[in-house]
């Protein structure tokens, strides 16, 4: 690989991304977050600012990973919003200059499956279901022949062997890493299956009702391939492998809450909730840097 790009939505999810990959200790070190292969060269993200000016770009870095350059990006740099059909103006700006071979969207999220807070979520596949909610007219580059259909990545295959591949201790120092969060029922792990289905429920407007329509994407999900195996649910991922549709895509997801429980398991310890998710999605991010760059 040449070039990958790392798509993260809000810039509390992205900092502590950051700090993960910043992490002054010598890679592979009990005191590091980051991998062995990482101590020479040493890796550490460089800030790239926008030389036009016409955004402040203040979470975007780069890395040189091996051959690989490997770009993250923060949506929110461009407009911190929530609104789905402005993020679609936004993400294809990533794209420019040559084509990536991969696309990854990082973020947080809900899992179906009960007691998952903490643990990072790994797949390929994307669904988006519109509720429908936006009272905006939509805009013209708005996906809508992606809606409500899964979408497969070319980087199914490419995965599925990669996941075979890695070493048994690559587990252990993974998991090692991950913080604990405040509320989470078990210890945090790291999930890798290339059939992995994020769920993307857009055009929300009201946070109130996440809940009522993130079950309501569920159910179009599982209507539309009712063996798919989901492995999260928020806002924006599956969005990002829509609008850089055909790019290879891979989705991490930290997980913070159950479905339906963001009361009840983000919104008393917000921050502290937030950052091991996010945290522990960028440790798995960097140990799989590793062997993606070399696909």
């Amino acid at each position: 690989m040449k070039r990958v790009v790392v798509v993260v939505n809000k810039k509390w999810e992205i900092a502590p991304i950051l700090a993960v990959l910043r992490a002054p200790f010598a890679p592979g070190s009990h005191a590091s977050s980051k991998p062995p292969a990482w101590e020479t060269p040493p890796i550490l993200p460089e800030p790239w600012p926008d030389p036009t000016g016409n955004y402040d770009l203040e979470f975007r870095n780069t890395l040189q990973v091996g051959g690989c350059r490997v770009e993250l990006w923060c949506l929110a740099d461009f407009a911190d919003t929530s609104i789905s059909a402005q993020k679609v103006g936004y993400i294809p700006l990533v794209l420019q200059g040559s084509v990536p071979d991969l696309v990854i969207a990082v973020g947080t999220a809900a899992s179906v499956t009960p007691s998952q807070q903490g643990s990072v979520i790994v797949g390929t596949r994307a669904f988006i279901f519109d509720s429908g909610q936006n009272q905006e007219p939509l805009p013209s580059n708005w996906p809508a022949t992606l809606v409500g259909k899964l979408i497969e990545s070319s980087f199914h295959s490419s995965f599925e062997r990669l996941i075979r591949e890695l070493p048994a201790k690559w587990w252990a120092d993974v998991q090692s890493r991950m913080l604990l969060p405040i509320h989470g029922e078990s210890a945090p792990a790291v999930h890798l299956d290339a059939e992995f289905t994020a769920v993307g429920d857009v055009n929300v407007d009201n946070p109130a009702e996440y809940n009522k329509f993130d079950r309501l994407a569920i159910a179009a999900c599982r209507a539309a391939d009712p063996g798919v195996n989901i492995g999260s649910i928020e806002t924006t991922s599956a969005l990002i492998r829509a609008m850089t549709d055909p790019v290879p895509y891979l989705f991490l997801s930290g997980i913070v809450n159950d479905l339906g429980e963001f009361s009840r398991d983000v919104l008393p310890n917000e921050y502290a909730q937030n950052f091991a998710g996010s945290h522990n999605a960028g440790v798995v991010l960097a140990w799989l840097l590793a062997y993606l760059t070399v696909c």
